[in-house]
């Protein structure tokens, strides 16, 4: 539970973000917030996102952690992020075709840095797991690790570790039912 509270932080930071945009230019903010509280509002939520992914670091590096599990929990962070993104893509691409608006759309490029920031973080985590429980080698969790930061080759690089944790785990599980042990 507290594993999908922390994710929940983490994933919530870029729809916070967007929530803000909308209520901006709608005028559902206070009238009189100027563009220092948004800015405070969007330090806030990343804050929390952060002090999320550091404590998914701290879930991940226990020895109770599963390698798949924490694997499974940075694929679905990171896919569950790409809306957002498009959202924010289209907002920013609108924006720079007005020249008023274009603080907005540095705005938006700041904010989605961040937001790899904060994946990327949760993202080292679960390579260092997989990498730890023999998953993967060194070598590649080196490199995973490196990815976790690198836009869209994150999306990939979560979905091939998976994908890894996955195949090792139904090895494992195939292993003790040979055995004869109960598989996890």
């Amino acid at each position: 539970m507290k594993r999908i509270i922390l994710s929940f932080f983490v994933l919530a930071f870029p729809y916070t973000v967007m929530v803000l945009l909308y209520a901006a230019s709608a005028n559902y903010l206070p009238k009189d917030w100027t563009m220092f509280e948004i800015i405070g509002c969007i330090l806030i939520a990343w804050l929390i996102g952060l002090v999320s992914a550091v404590g998914l670091m701290i879930c991940d590096s226990t020895p109770s952690a599963n390698a798949y599990i924490c694997a499974k929990q940075n694929m679905l962070i990171k896919l569950l992020q790409i809306p957002a993104y498009i959202a924010l893509f289209v907002v920013g691409s609108f924006c720079t075709m007005l020249v008023f608006t274009w603080g907005v759309t540095i705005a938006i490029i700041i904010t989605d840095a961040m937001t790899i920031f904060l994946s990327g973080v949760a993202g080292i985590s679960s390579v260092a797991k997989c990498g730890n429980s023999g998953t993967i080698s060194a070598g590649a969790a080196a490199w995973l690790g490196v990815s976790q930061f690198i836009y869209v080759v994150d999306v990939i690089c979560a979905i091939a570790l998976f994908v890894q944790a996955w195949g090792q785990r139904r090895m494992e599980n195939a292993q003790k039912i040979n055995d004869g042990t109960e598989a996890v």
